[in-house]
């Protein structure tokens, strides 16, 4: 078959999967605006599988999406679509597949979520001011080991960067870090291993700028602090409420009220960070479970605890930030 001949036979083959997957939740413009992604990864297996598991979860009847709703029972709405579809993201593990998920950012295609979360309204004096951490302990490398949320994928890290860092390279749509005195960066960071040995592990970045000067008000508590990150082509900001910290232990129990402006949609996480190198018993990490209970009670503060991370000897390991 000639080149020719080829793309419109694959455009053909893509457009039904890519109208039906997109129509409702990103209405037609990943069609208009990211037609040679979609071609693109229709043509690559896994990929393509990416795309059928976000078609899957937009189906209410669908195995999939009942699973979902099961495994994330605990959480405020577990037959949201979104919740099925972010175990959907853990397929982008190639290049490919991370340019059809970025152009669709980008290009601002995605709709209103159906699903908000409610956040906590929280106790001024539970929240704990930014300085409670001192600065050469929050900075680095830190381990989560429980969430509330849906993101109880293992190897998850948050690193903090102070103010003036000379390392690492700032993104591009960084605006303050790391020339402002007052503006702290962090990244989040997970690690995805395959389920088979046709799989490549994949490592993603999402990269923020600690803002304190931000003006947006959209959960009812002060904050400890506000970030903004762009991933995937799509803003997020989110406000930090530290809620105890254990010195000796090395652990920090957080609660985030997070939006993203483009779906309109809040989300709800509790979690902890552990230092890198500290240590969590059975015993600390049920007090830090009833810490967290008692201040943001039953809806917001149980805890899932996040299976250790995994190793892996492969040396192709691809990187994607924002």
């Amino acid at each position: 078959m000639k080149k020719n001949v080829v793309y419109p036979v694959l455009f053909a083959a893509a457009l039904p999967l890519g109208y039906k997957l997109y129509s409702k939740r990103f209405h037609v413009y990943p069609i208009l605006y990211c037609g040679k992604h979609l071609i693109s990864c229709m043509g690559e297996p896994e990929c393509k599988a990416m795309l059928e598991c976000f078609q899957e979860c937009d189906n209410v009847t669908s195995e999939r999406r009942r699973a979902s709703a099961i495994t994330y029972q605990y959480l405020q709405f577990p037959e949201d679509p979104a919740v099925c579809q972010y175990e959907c993201l853990l397929k982008m593990t190639t290049p490919i597949s991370q340019d059809v998920v970025e152009c669709i950012g980008i290009n601002e295609c995605m709709e209103p979520s159906q699903y908000s979360d409610e956040c906590a309204v929280l106790a001024p004096h539970d929240i704990l001011p930014f300085s409670t951490i001192p600065k050469n302990v929050l900075e680095g490398k830190w381990k989560k080991v429980y969430t509330s949320s849906w993101d109880i994928w293992p190897c998850q890290t948050t690193e903090f960067f102070s103010p003036l860092s000379q390392q690492p390279e700032p993104r591009p749509w960084m605006t303050a870090w790391p020339k402002d005195e007052t503006v702290w960066r962090m990244d989040l960071n997970w690690t995805v291993y395959p389920n088979t040995d046709a799989e490549e592990e994949a490592t993603f970045h999402m990269s923020n700028e600690i803002t304190p000067n931000e003006k947006w008000d959209f959960s009812p508590s002060r904050p400890t602090l506000k970030t903004r990150a762009i991933m995937w082509g799509t803003e997020a900001h989110e406000n930090w409420y530290f809620l105890d910290y254990d010195p000796k232990g090395q652990t920090i129990l957080v609660y985030v009220c997070a939006y993203t402006p483009a779906l309109q949609r809040k989300d709800s996480i509790a979690m902890v960070l552990m230092k890198e190198g500290g240590s969590l018993s059975e015993e600390s990490g049920g007090v830090i479970q009833e810490r967290a209970l008692q201040i943001l009670g039953e809806k917001f503060g149980t805890l899932q605890r996040i299976e250790p991370c995994e190793t892996n000897n492969k040396n192709e390991r691809p990187s994607y930030t924002s």
